[in-house]
C-alpha cells in the first residue's frame, strides 16, 4: 500500500487497543512509508503492522498499540470525502485501481421494441417443406338450414366442403463467427451474445417482411376486398390539427368490426398512430363517456393497465370501451445502413386487425393467418447445449441453432448458424380488417 495515498480520518489515540484474539502479525498490512494524522503527529512508521478493527472502527497499530478512527471512503463527483486525501490533493485516477474488474453479469445490449408477427399469428409445424393443408368452406358456417321437423319428416341434410391448398416453407438462415482468440479473451460471454445478436437478426428480418411497406400484410391485395376500409380525404386520423372534417375513429374501427367475418381478437398499429389516437377529439369524447372518472382516468387506465409489467414485452397495449379485441402498439425500428439511424418502418397510415384461433396448435378453427414451420429432424435434444459439430443441431421454436469449427479460417473460429424454415400465409384473408387513409 502507498502510505501517501492514505490519511487517517482523525488523530493519533493513546491508549493501547490490541487486535482481537487470533490476530497474527504475519496478517497484518505493512506500509512502505509513514501514516501521518490530520494533526501532523506520525500515527506509523515504515514496516509498522496495521489491523482494520470493522467493528469497532479503528485502525490499530499493532506494535505500538495506538488507533485511530477509519471511515469508508466517500466518493462524490470523483473527490475523496473530508478527511482523506490522495497524491498532491487529486481525485483517484484510473492509474490508482491496479486491477481493474468489469462488473459479472453486466453485458448492455439494446433491445429492439417487441415483435409482434408471432403474437398475432400463430404458428403450425409441419414435417416437410412442401404439405397440404384444407379448408372448410364458409358456406358450411353460415348457410341457414330450416332444422325444424315433424315426428316422420326428413331432416335437413349437411356435407362439409373443403378444399386442399398447396403450400411450401422457405428457408431463412444468419450466421456469426466467433474467433477462437477472441472467445478466449473476452470479459463477457461471446458465443452467447453472438447468438443472441443472430437471433435478433433472424427476427428483425421475419418482422420487416410482414409489416414493412409492400409486406405480406401491408399488401392491400393480399386482404379480401371485404374487409379494406379505405378512408377518404375528410376521414385521416392525424396528425393532430390537420385531422379530416369527418373523421372518426371509433367509428372506423366499429365499422371494420362489422366488415370482418369473423371476431378481431388483436389490433396494430404503430406509435405513430396510437399518439393521433390518442389525441383525436373523438376518442378523447369517447373515453370521456365510457370512463366515469373522466377521460385522463380512463385514457391512462387502459394504457397502463399492466403498469405493473412494465418492463416486460407487452408493456404498450390498451383496449377501447365497446371495441372488441387488444390493441398492440408496434415499435421496432430497423435501418439499412449502419450511419443512418434506425426509424419505425411500419407504415403511418395503416391500422391492422388480427382473429386467432381458440386452439392451439390453430389446427382446426379459423384465423386470419398462420405461420407454418418446418419441424427440422434434430439429432440433438431442445435442452441440449449444441456442441461444436454440424452433427449435433439444437432445435428452439422451429430454430436450428448449428455449431461448425472453421480451423483454417484465420487463426481459428467457430461458425453459429441459424436456420428457420417457414411461409407465414393469410389462411382466411376476409376474418380482420385493413384500414388505410389514417394520415
Amino acid at each position: 500500500m502507498n502510505a501517501q495515498n492514505f490519511l487517517a480520518s482523525g488523530s493519533a489515540r493513546s491508549g493501547a487497543i490490541t487486535p482481537p484474539a487470533g490476530f497474527r502479525p504475519e496478517d497484518a498490512l505493512l506500509l512502505a512509508g509513514a501514516v501521518t494524522g490530520r494533526n501532523g503527529a506520525v500515527f506509523a512508521q515504515p514496516s509498522d503492522p496495521l489491523y482494520f478493527d470493522l467493528a469497532r472502527g479503528v485502525m490499530i497499530n499493532a506494535r505500538s498499540g495506538e488507533h485511530t478512527q477509519v471511515r469508508e471512503l466517500p466518493m462524490a463527483g470523483g473527490r475523496a470525502g473530508a478527511g482523506y486525501q490522495f497524491t498532491g490533493g487529486a481525485p483517484p485516477s484510473p492509474q490508482d485501481v491496479h486491477y481493474p474488474t468489469v462488473l459479472q453479469g453486466w453485458l448492455q445490449r439494446y433491445q429492439n421494441a417487441e415483435y409482434l408477427l408471432d403474437r398475432v399469428v400463430q404458428q403450425q409445424s409441419v414435417d416437410r417443406s412442401d404439405f397440404l393443408h384444407r379448408d372448410h368452406s364458409s358456406t358450411d358456417t353460415f348457410l341457414y338450414r330450416d332444422t325444424k321437423a315433424s315426428l316422420l319428416s326428413a331432416a335437413a341434410q349437411v356435407q362439409p366442403t373443403t378444399a386442399l391448398s398447396t403450400r411450401h416453407t422457405s428457408p431463412r438462415r444468419i450466421a456469426g463467427p466467433v474467433p477462437f482468440l477472441s472467445e478466449q479473451e473476452a470479459d463477457y460471454p461471446l458465443y452467447e451474445a453472438t447468438a443472441r445478436v443472430c437471433m435478433n437478426s433472424m427476427q428483425l428480418s421475419r418482422e420487416v417482411d410482414a409489416f414493412s411497406t409492400g409486406g405480406l400484410f401491408m399488401t392491400s391485395t393480399n386482404w379480401a376486398s371485404a374487409v379494406r376500409l379505405a378512408l377518404g380525404a375528410t376521414y385521416n386520423w392525424g396528425p393532430p390539427g390537420s385531422e379530416g372534417a369527418d373523421s372518426n375513429p371509433i367509428r372506423d374501427l366499429q365499422n371494420a368490426w362489422a366488415a370482418s367475418l369473423g371476431s378481431i381478437s388483436l389490433w396494430v398499429m404503430g406509435y405513430a398512430q396510437m399518439t393521433w389516437f390518442f389525441q383525436h377529439p373523438a376518442v378523447v369524447d369517447w373515453f370521456t363517456r365510457h370512463n366515469a372518472q373522466g377521460v385522463m382516468r380512463g385514457i391512462e387506465a387502459a394504457i397502463n393497465r399492466n403498469r405493473e409489467a412494465i418492463y416486460e414485452e407487452d408493456a404498450l397495449t390498451f383496449t377501447v370501451p365497446q371495441i372488441g379485441g387488444t390493441f398492440l402498439v408496434h415499435q421496432a425500428r430497423v435501418t439499412t445502413d449502419p450511419a443512418t439511424a434506425p426509424d419505425f418502418f411500419w407504415p403511418s397510415d395503416i391500422v391492422l386487425g388480427f382473429r386467432l384461433s381458440p386452439s392451439m396448435p390453430p389446427n382446426n378453427d379459423v384465423a386470419t393467418a398462420v405461420t407454418f414451420v418446418h419441424r427440422t429432424p434434430s439429432a440433438g435434444s431442445p435442452a441440449q447445449i449444441p456442441g461444436s459439430s454440424a452433427a449435433t443441431p439444437m432445435m428452439s421454436g422451429g430454430t436450428m441453432v448449428r455449431v461448425i469449427d472453421l480451423p483454417l479460417l484465420g487463426s481459428g473460429a467457430r461458425l453459429i448458424v441459424l436456420d428457420r424454415n417457414e411461409l407465414t400465409c393469410f389462411t382466411s384473408n376476409n376474418v380482420g380488417a385493413y384500414i388505410t387513409g389514417i394520415s
